[in-house]
């Protein structure tokens, strides 16, 4: 059975990409304009939004962010691997290989330098995209999976939600842990402020 993410916005004026490719589990992509030419333009609700299929994972996605930028898309599935894909082209740039078990989150510093993945290993990992070969980095410390990530404004910083009932920040050079909150609920969602003061 192919699994898909359903990305779109079905605005008149789309631009959109086709490619396809045979697997047992799939991405479905739509790239479209916010907004038609014109200041006063609408959504339209009669256009139906065109579907872009990308496939490589041999299991489910879970997770999916795309570059600052908007050049390449990482995904994270259940087959225990992150793929990164050239939104241009549709061809798979990198697989990373390191986590024991399902990718559950990802989060892109602003940079668009490093990749945050956490994992049902409980177990996040920062990626170098940019850095060739690398090793990633790992942080230990949940007690559960790492339901979800996300970069501090000045990145200096990744903030990890867990099953566990924590919220943990990390150093992002380091891997230090420096801070944990508890007492929580399982964290399956994270956000910041713009300026860094809040966290939800």
């Amino acid at each position: 059975m192919v699994k898909a993410l359903h990305l779109f916005n079905p605005a008149p004026g789309c631009m959109m990409f086709r490619w396809l490719r045979r697997a047992t589990a799939a991405i479905a992509v739509a790239v479209c304009c916010l907004f038609s030419a014109g200041s006063n333009s609408q959504l339209a609700t009669t256009v139906p939004p065109e579907l872009v299929i990308q496939t490589g994972h041999s299991s489910r996605v879970n997770c999916a962010v795309f570059a600052p930028n908007g050049r390449w898309l990482a995904t994270g599935a259940a087959d225990n691997s992150i793929r990164l894909w050239d939104t241009e082209s549709g061809l798979e740039l990198r697989a990373l290989h390191g986590h024991s078990n399902w990718i559950r989150s990802l989060a892109v510093s602003h940079t668009g330098e490093l990749l945050a993945s956490g994992s049902n290993d409980r177990t996040i990992k920062i990626w170098n995209v940019t850095g060739g070969g690398r090793e990633p980095l790992t942080l230990t410390g949940h007690t559960a999976p790492v339901e979800s990530l996300l970069f501090m404004p000045d990145d200096k910083f990744i903030v990890s939600g867990g099953g566990d009932r924590t919220v943990r920040i990390w150093n992002a050079s380091s891997g230090q842990l420096t801070q944990t909150l508890s007492n929580l609920t399982a964290v399956v969602a994270l956000a910041v402020s713009p300026d860094g003061r809040y966290l939800a």
